[in-house]
């Protein structure tokens, strides 16, 4: 066999290895995006709502979730961000419309705004994402959310909670998808335990 025969087969041989990657990946070479849900509330019976306006501030992430990145743990110390799964924008910026959403439905109070806005607001919701991830250290893995609230009242700013959240919830499988999934449960179990948090602090008011 002649050197130039020897030189095609090697580039054909490249060719079909890298034909054959490419089947067994193609289901990552578009990159997925993903966000965060959780079931609508309306029409329930919650009461009188106290009689005031809630101002959602901004949240605020923790270094290392400030990104659209969806990340994973694998050990204790590293974070890691799946290459082809990503969250629609950051969470942080999506979990501020969700808490409006959900505190606004659940009737706490006559309104419930997101900062910045025009009207007067008699207190103010400040929220921290301490951290949003899939915990890949046990299998299936389980997806982590912690978040630090404070209610402040206005314009006094009395803090009148101060509370840290951390909720996690079971992977089905272990899947970027699953890990979503499981982000979403984490994160409804974190609303009821805000809801509750406020309820059970205006009731010592």
């Amino acid at each position: 066999m002649t050197a130039i025969a020897t030189r095609l087969l090697a580039v054909a041989a490249a060719a079909l290895l890298t034909g054959c990657m490419s089947l067994n990946t193609g289901q990552q070479t578009h990159p997925q995006t993903w966000q965060l849900v959780t079931p609508v509330t309306t029409g329930l019976d919650m009461g009188t709502p106290r009689n005031a306006v809630l101002m959602i501030a901004r949240v605020q992430p923790l270094p290392g979730y400030d990104t659209a990145a969806m990340a994973y743990r694998e050990s204790e110390h590293e974070i890691r961000y799946y290459a082809h799964n990503r969250w629609s924008d950051r969470p942080a910026r999506q979990l501020q419309p969700i808490l409006v959403e959900h505190l606004e439905n659940r009737g706490l109070f006559t309104a419930v705004v997101a900062s910045p806005a025009t009207v007067t607001a008699d207190y103010r919701l400040e929220v921290e994402l301490l951290y949003l991830e899939q915990d890949l250290r046990q299998m299936p893995g389980q997806a982590r959310l912690g978040l630090r609230v404070r209610l402040i009242s206005q314009p006094g700013q009395e803090i009148l909670l101060n509370s840290t959240i951390r909720t996690r919830a079971a992977m089905r499988e272990t899947t970027p998808r699953a890990g979503v999934e499981a982000a979403n449960q984490a994160l409804a179990q974190a609303l009821e335990t805000l809801e509750t948090q406020l309820r059970q602090r205006d009731q010592e008011r």
